[in-house]
């Protein structure tokens, strides 16, 4: 009876200790915190060993260079024209003399606001590795998205045309230094330039950001 009283309370303490290892495993597995992919920790707080942290307490961000993208903002009356997979030419302020060619990957659903008060969307465009460039977070820069592609257009710089009593106008300058003013059919446009379709041709010279009190026939010296 009593080597049975032994046996028994051996077992008890073998099942006990096993289940003190089981909990100290699960404990151990419990206080380590693993990352779902590869990369590099940005923000670690607590940032000092031995310290309890709860889910609501801790926070700890992760990034992964390899998936960088840049993130523009696009406003609601041009947001109809940008499309998935549209040529985007990036420049970079931490880069000023590199252009990056890259493409759109992402249009936001839900509307954001700006800086000056209007509404937008959010674009996300791809960011390919490039030799020699070290992408960073909040990099500040622009993406000139190419909506659509013209070819032999006569263009003129957008600060030629002036826009009066419901026309388009430029001031060409003619011979003998003279300018006249001359109205002309506008076709597309981007931020800096402006198609032409009638009213000058090739070769004239216009004169940009013209001032107010230019009258026909006024001779000019440049």
């Amino acid at each position: 009876m009593t080597q049975k009283s032994t046996r028994v309370a051996a077992q008890v303490a073998r099942d006990n200790a096993y289940d003190s290892m089981r909990a100290a495993e699960q404990t151990l597995k419990f206080a380590t915190i693993y990352s779902p992919f590869d990369g590099v920790m940005t923000k670690v707080e607590p940032s000092f060993p031995g310290s309890n942290v709860t889910y609501a307490s801790a926070i700890y961000s992760i990034v992964n260079p390899d998936t960088f993208y840049f993130s523009c903002e696009v406003g609601e009356t041009e947001i109809s024209k940008i499309k998935i997979g549209q040529k985007v030419t990036l420049s970079l302020d931490a880069y000023p003399d590199e252009k990056f060619e890259s493409v759109v990957e992402s249009i936001g659903i839900s509307s954001v606001v700006t800086s000056t008060g209007g509404t937008a969307y959010k674009v996300k465009i791809t960011l390919s590795k490039k030799d020699g460039v070290d992408f960073r977070l909040e990099m500040n820069g622009d993406a000139e998205i190419i909506a659509n592609t013209y070819s032999n257009t006569l263009f003129v710089p957008s600060d030629a045309v002036v826009e009066e009593d419901g026309g388009n106008f430029v001031w060409v300058i003619n011979g003998g230094n003279k300018v006249k003013k001359v109205k002309v059919t506008l076709g597309v446009s981007s931020v800096d330039k402006n198609e032409i379709k009638e009213g000058v041709k090739e070769g004239d010279m216009v004169i940009l950001r013209p001032p107010t009190n230019l009258k026909n026939g006024s001779k000019i010296s440049y």
